[in-house]
This record gives structure tokens, C-alpha cells and sequence, in this order.
């Protein structure tokens, strides 16, 4: 979910941009203004350079909401649905996950996440592990 990235990423880039507001030597309230706006701006390119780089650099972490998709072989339904990701990992790779029911997978990181949707994984019916 980049946009919690986003927005995040811009809150904390804002304190700064507030702060060189008034470090920086004003002749008034337009100037203050202005500065405010230049200082702003970079904080704005900050954010989105954060919301596209850091999910590519980090992948998905442990304890993130994952979207899970399966396909079953016998109706050929494909299934979606939240699930917890137990192990870090990135992209092609394979992660622990866990889903409702004590019920443990192997899935493989098939996206990052977009820009309001969850990073997504796959698993196959072979690699389901039962917890008991």
C-alpha cells in the first residue's frame, strides 16, 4: 500500500520543510510563503521517490497484510483473500504465510504493492501445511 507509504513519508519530510521556513532569512510574508512552498515541494518529491523506492528495496516484510490468490484445479476458481505474511522476502520468492484456521503456506511474492492495494502472493495446492 503505497499510499500509507506515501503519506507517511510526507509527514515526516513536512516537519523539516516547516522548520527551513523560519531558519531561512525572510523579508516578509510573501517570502515566507514562497519558501514555504519551495521547501514543501521537495518534501512532496521526497514522498514519492519513499512510496516507489522502498517497497522494491524492502519487498514484503514480515507481518504484512498480503493479498492471497489460489486457483483451484478441480472448479478452476480463483480465490482472493488477506493473509498475514509470516517471513520477510522479495520478489519470486518463496514466504511462510499464514491464514485463517492455523493453516500455514508457502506462497511466492508475485507483486509489490500498488498504489492502494496489498503486495499480492500465490500459493499452489501442494504447498499447504497444516498447523496442529
Amino acid at each position: 500500500m503505497r499510499l500509507l507509504t506515501f503519506s507517511k513519508a510526507l509527514a515526516v519530510l513536512t516537519v523539516p520543510a516547516m522548520v527551513g521556513v523560519f531558519l531561512t532569512p525572510n523579508r516578509g510574508l510573501t517570502s515566507m510563503v514562497a519558501a514555504f512552498l519551495q521547501y514543501e515541494a521537495l518534501a512532496l518529491a521526497g514522498a514519492i521517490v519513499a512510496a516507489i523506492a522502498l517497497p522494491n528495496l524492502f519487498g514484503v516484510r514480515k507481518g504484512e497484510r498480503v493479498l492471497l490468490i489460489t486457483n483451484d484445479p478441480v472448479t478452476n476458481a480463483v480465490t482472493v483473500r488477506l493473509v498475514v505474511a509470516l517471513q520477510s522476502g522479495k520478489l519470486h520468492e518463496n514466504i511462510k504465510i499464514a491464514m485463517d484456521g492455523g493453516l500455514e503456506a508457502l506462497a511466492t511474492v508475485e507483486s509489490y504493492p500498488g498504489i492502494l492495494t496489498p503486495a499480492r502472493v500465490s500459493v499452489k495446492v501442494e504447498n499447504a501445511l497444516r498447523v496442529i
